[in-house]
């Protein structure tokens, strides 16, 4: 059974509620989430060692948040060996990083479609428009 950690920027919001109706629908997998708000890295008010720890045993990483996903890859370099799958929930610094490292970009919006396939190969990015 795949071992997905999922990391949201704050449980209980609005990408945490998306995210997490993920997990529901998708049993056959072994997930595992975490809370790490970017702000919170950029303070020094994260243990990063222990997101290494987790991160180790994951064998795909699904990040629903840019900057949470950046500042992690930055600060624990073996993300770049796992398996990333990158939620853009908004069109917001979609190219403000270098996400060569993601390989499978999720977009809501057709606009980031077309804005990050600009970039990166189609085959990699994945439009999923969000029902309310």
């Amino acid at each position: 059974m795949k071992k997905i950690l999922q990391i949201v920027d704050i449980f209980g919001w609005a990408i945490d509620e998306l995210a997490g109706s993920v997990v529901e629908y998708t049993p056959q997998y072994e997930w595992k989430r975490l809370e790490v708000h970017p702000k919170a890295i950029q303070r020094g008010e994260v243990d990063i060692e222990s997101i290494r720890s987790v991160i180790k045993q994951a064998d795909i990483l699904d990040f629903q948040y840019w900057r949470t996903c950046s500042q992690l890859a930055e600060k624990i370099p073996e993300i770049k060996t796992k398996k990333v799958i990158l939620t853009h929930h908004n069109e917001k610094n979609l190219l403000s990083e270098n996400w060569d490292f993601v390989d499978q970009h999720i977009v809501c919006t057709q606009r980031s479609f077309d804005i990050l396939s600009e970039k990166y190969n189609k085959n990699n990015i994945s439009l999923i428009h969000n029902s309310f």
